[in-house]
């Protein structure tokens, strides 16, 4: 069982005008030629990536990684942030301003938990 488990929501402004417009097709390229690889290159273990379709901070995406602990959670996140794909992409101009928030929690297992 995973001790370490961060669902990180990250929102935009999506029509630009503040909220409740669709989600950036950039901002979901990103995610998909980028993000999804990298995690997994660097051992941060995708449990689920999604796009919320209702409900208050639209729009947004939302997803889950695990790891052992969080020691090597943050080891790889460092790794995450260090590589050479995510620092191309995150100054890439054209996803500039599609991320206005990200919210990170840090779930804890229960113990009648079955994840």
């Amino acid at each position: 069982m995973p001790e370490a488990a961060p669902a990180r929501g990250v929102e935009s402004l999506g029509d630009g005008g503040g909220g409740g417009g669709v989600l950036p097709q950039q901002e979901i390229a990103h995610v998909g030629v980028g993000d999804i690889g990298v995690m997994q290159e660097v051992d941060l273990s995708p449990v689920f990536y999604g796009e919320a379709l209702m409900g208050r901070d639209l729009p947004h995406l939302t997803y889950m990684l695990c790891s052992p602990d969080m020691e090597t959670h943050k080891r790889n996140w460092e790794g995450f942030l260090a590589h050479p794909t995510w620092v191309r992409l995150k100054n890439d101009p054209q996803y500039a301003d599609t991320v206005s928030h990200i919210t990170s929690r840090f779930l804890e297992p229960a113990a009648y938990s079955q994840i």
